[in-house]
């Protein structure tokens, strides 16, 4: 950790723009690398969007990306325990030291966990056949999973943290929901 540090600090001192794709942290990021804010820029995350897709009223929810710490896999083993009449879709590569939970989750009888490749047919198909896409996370700068669920008409029920809150509109596209409380969250959800 204290390497990754060091290095951001040495590329943002050699770099003539830093460019962050939320407001949220600006300051942090000029306070804590030293850097002046004009030489950091804002870039509004954007994709293309597709025709609206109707709901899937499934039953299902999705968790996807790489299942790392942060993305609070133990908060969504929780969830699922809460929630057996839901269907959980956990589509990500397990990161070495989250083996053990992902082994958890799998375990469980309403989780279907994919660990492998997953084409642009398949996360199509993942976003379009579920009712929420679900963003349990502990920390998070922003999340490129909540404009692949807008992609696909989807909306998203995340745990208030970091900026998650300048891409989640709350009651409108989607819930913020308390960071850790994962009771709120399971209400959400049903």
């Amino acid at each position: 950790e204290k390497m990754v540090d060091f290095m951001n600090k040495v590329v943002c001192r050699l770099a003539d723009t830093i460019v962050l794709c939320n407001q949220k942290y600006l300051r942090t990021m000029t306070d804590r690398y030293a850097i002046s804010e004009e030489r950091v820029k804002y870039l509004g995350l954007w994709r293309r969007f597709p025709e609206f897709t109707e709901p899937a009223f499934s039953k299902k929810a999705l968790f996807f990306g790489r299942i790392n710490p942060y993305k609070g896999v133990e908060q969504l083993l929780k969830i699922v325990r809460s929630c057996p009449e839901i269907q959980f879709d956990v589509v990500g590569r397990v990161d070495p030291q989250m083996r053990a939970t992902a082994q958890s989750l799998k375990n469980e009888p309403n989780v279907r966990l994919i660990d492998s490749y997953v084409s642009e047919d398949d996360m199509r198909s993942a976003f379009t056949h579920a009712d929420w896409v679900i963003l349990p996370y502990e920390s998070a700068t922003q999340s490129g999973v909540i404009i692949d669920a807008y992609k696909y008409s989807t909306p998203v029920i995340a745990f208030d943290v970091g900026a998650i809150s300048e891409q989640v509109e709350d009651g409108v596209s989607g819930y913020l929901v308390e960071a850790g409380n994962h009771m709120e969250f399971t209400q959400k959800l049903k």
